[in-house]
């Protein structure tokens, strides 16, 4: 019986321990044997062809029952309550909408279809960019030609009358063959040429201020508007002053005689305007004709000149050519034009006490025939007669003499002038310092005013009143002496 209840109680405790092994057995890993139901020899070759024979095998993603997605729903529960958790709103995604992309119609390529219409701005601005460069590079080149054409008509005069001709400033020797015949080029209308080694006079600069036939708006436009002529000028520089008597004289035409007068500081000053019949002692004048007598005036100092200046010569030159001369001008009193000489400072001479520094100078300007627009090469080859006549007033002017009467009246003329031009200048020095006075003034007020401290600000208003009244006292001391 006893045996009995033992075995009993072993068989319990048994089964309790194979339910217990049971309750593990899922996590159990069983090793599958192979049956040897067929069994061969399976060699290394036929092992490499079933793996390359096999499929890949394509793995299935557990799908979860419904009860158990309840259950995890269940599980997780607690976090889903509003009183504890502050859940986001889950805000619906908005459905996205297509760009509408807007794309230009791009012209169709020049070359493929031969479509011009669409370069019609391009294609102007090309043609105009083509004409102002045509009438660039030809209005250059003739600029260029009539230059050339002048200096080889004249060349043969120069050197007779000149030992160097074309000095550009730069050769060491007097007579440099390789320096000879060199323009000054200022612009491509704009030449000058300097002649020198010759008695009585520094040089000669010859300008050739042609029309500006390079550009198209300004040179060739303007010329139809207002119609100008080349002009060909001649300066000369006297070296000392005594080379000619103090005389300022010009011969210009009617038209430009008030833009003359306004321009220089010489004709402004010294001369009166005249025509050229009413001009004193004037016996050559009745050898002009006419159509000269009408042209020109005369801005002239002394009454004695126009007798000097306009002998058989000129009057013969300008009865023959009576569209060439533009003005002559002889001034011992030169300073250039009315802007240049009030920049420059007031230079004491010796003879003259307060005029501007000055040159005796003779100027005079030729126009070339055929008003710009008709002006050709042989216009300008048969300017040598403007050339002889320079050359004759070169050696004219020095010789010309004052009486005793007009030199007096000159020189006479010369002091008042400069004591004139002294007062003008004393006049603005004293107004430059009274502006510096009133400015010092203002300055000393604006520093007591900014002053913080009132008894700094009073001390110094009471010393301003005491330098006040030492002037007021210097002043009345003043005027009580010139009383007595």
């Amino acid at each position: 019986m006893r045996i009995l209840i033992v075995l009993c109680l072993i068989g319990f405790t048994l089964a309790k321990l194979a339910q217990s092994d049971d309750d593990f057995e899922e996590f159990d890993f069983v090793e599958e044997t192979p049956t040897a139901t067929k069994s061969h020899q399976i060699l290394p070759e036929e092992t490499i062809e079933e793996e390359f024979d096999e499929e890949p095998v394509s793995e299935k993603t557990p799908t979860k029952s419904p009860a158990s997605l309840d259950l995890d729903n269940e599980e997780f529960e607690h976090f889903f309550d509003d009183e504890e958790f502050e859940n986001p709103t889950q805000q619906p995604k908005k459905k996205e909408e297509p760009v509408n992309l807007k794309i230009n119609q791009v012209p169709i390529h020049l070359m493929s279809s031969g479509n011009w219409t669409n370069y019609v701005y391009e294609i102007v601005m090309l043609g105009v960019i083509a004409i102002y460069l045509a009438f660039y590079l030809v209005g250059k080149s003739k600029n260029s030609r009539f230059v050339h054409a002048w200096y080889q008509a004249n060349l043969d005069l120069l050197e007779k009358n000149f030992s160097l001709v074309g000095d550009d400033g730069q050769s060491s020797e007097l007579n440099s063959s390789s320096e000879q015949g060199t323009f000054i080029k200022d612009s491509d209308n704009s030449y000058g040429l300097w002649c020198s080694g010759r008695q009585g006079c520094e040089g000669l600069l010859i300008q050739l201020k042609l029309i500006k036939r390079q550009d198209l708006i300004n040179g060739m436009v303007m010329q139809m508007i207002k119609p100008k002529s080349d002009q060909l000028i001649f300066s000369v520089e006297y070296p000392n002053k005594e080379d000619i008597d103090s005389f300022v004289f010009c011969l210009t035409g009617k038209k430009q005689s008030q833009q003359m007068f306004n321009d220089y500081q010489d004709l402004s000053s010294f001369c009166v305007e005249k025509k050229l019949s009413s001009s004193v002692q004037s016996q050559f004048v009745d050898l002009l004709s006419a159509q000269v007598n009408q042209k020109y005036v005369v801005l002239n100092e002394i009454g004695e000149i126009p007798n000097y200046m306009l002998d058989k010569t000129v009057c013969a030159f300008m009865n023959k050519y009576p569209e060439m001369v533009d003005f002559i001008l002889v001034s011992d009193q030169y300073t250039g034009f009315r802007s240049q000489s009030e920049e420059q400072p007031v230079v004491v001479d010796g003879s003259s006490v307060g005029l501007p520094k000055s040159k005796s100078v003779l100027v005079i300007s030729f126009n070339v025939p055929g008003k710009g627009m008709n002006t050709s090469v042989e216009d300008m080859e048969s300017m040598l007669p403007a050339l002889q006549l320079a050359l004759y007033l070169i050696d004219r002017v020095p010789r010309i003499r004052l009486s005793k009467e007009a030199k007096t009246k000159a020189i006479k003329k010369r002091k008042d002038i400069s004591e004139q031009l002294m007062k003008f200048k004393h006049k603005e020095r004293q107004e430059a310092a009274m502006l510096r006075k009133e400015e010092k003034r203002r300055a000393e007020k604006e520093k007591i005013m900014n002053e913080s401290d009132p008894e700094k600000q009073k001390k110094m208003e009471e010393r301003e009143l005491k330098r006040e009244k030492k002037k007021n006292m210097s002043k009345m001391k003043q005027v009580k002496i010139m009383s007595m």
